[in-house]
């Protein structure tokens, strides 16, 4: 995967005292992401985990439309095999009570991203919310980086690799390891191995001792997290 990047929005975001705003770390990115919301937040924060992104700028571009009014959309993602996206962060609410001032901004946006090989997309707390997706990212960020054993890793990949598809975390740990104290590392580094995409799991349900697990076959087509959201029309 090329180095991920995040520099080079055309806006920066200023502090604001009547909703959250902060910024997202990217590992191995040169920079972290702001926010303005703890619903941009949720996102940045999916497609900060994500192995398939390879770039993600917030407010990236300045686009011009009815003459001297601009537009600036939240958040530009790349990856390594899809198109980009734009993303419109907002919240149903919003859309619906400001739907007459939004729609020039929207119809200008889609133009913009058309003619440069990119997809506008709006997204809002059900598509973002309405899963379990945020939950487990926030879960797996923590254990990203922490250290593992040589050892327990390959345990876990053997057994998971013989188990096939029948596999979870309970079943997994009872057969690579017998005691509790080397379980208790098998699970640290289970989660370690699936926050790191090496070991999969539907992420968008809730992630427990019995959820499916199985090696990541990486000759099969990884769609990326933030594709598979169901975007708003």
């Amino acid at each position: 995967m090329s180095r991920l990047t995040s520099k080079g929005g055309a806006r920066s975001i200023p502090k604001n005292n009547r909703s959250i705003t902060g910024r997202v770390s990217f590992r191995g990115a040169e920079e972290s992401q702001p926010f303005e919301s703890s619903l941009e937040r949720d996102l940045l924060q999916v497609v900060s985990f994500d192995r398939a992104v390879t770039k993600a700028v917030s407010q990236p571009v300045e686009i011009a439309f009815d003459g001297h009014r601009r537009y600036f959309p939240d958040l530009l993602v790349e990856y390594e095999s899809f198109k980009p996206v734009l993303f419109e962060v907002k919240y149903r609410k919003d859309l619906m009570e400001n739907w007459r001032e939004l729609k020039p901004k929207f119809k200008a946006a889609i133009s913009f991203a058309s003619e440069r090989g990119m997809i506008f997309r709006v997204i809002t707390e059900k598509e973002i919310r309405g899963n379990s997706l945020v939950e487990n990212v926030r879960f797996l960020r923590g254990f990203m980086d922490i250290p593992v054993e040589l050892g327990v890793k390959k345990s876990i990949v053997e057994t998971l690799r013989v188990l096939g598809p029948c596999a979870t975390p309970k079943i997994l740990l009872e057969a690579a390891f017998d005691s509790d104290e080397w379980r208790l590392k098998g699970l640290r580094c289970l989660w370690f191995l699936i926050a790191n995409q090496q070991v999969k799991t539907d992420l968008f349900k809730k992630l427990s001792m019995t959820s499916s697990i199985w090696i990541n076959e990486r000759s099969t087509c990884q769609i990326p997290l933030s594709y598979r959201l169901r975007l708003a029309r």
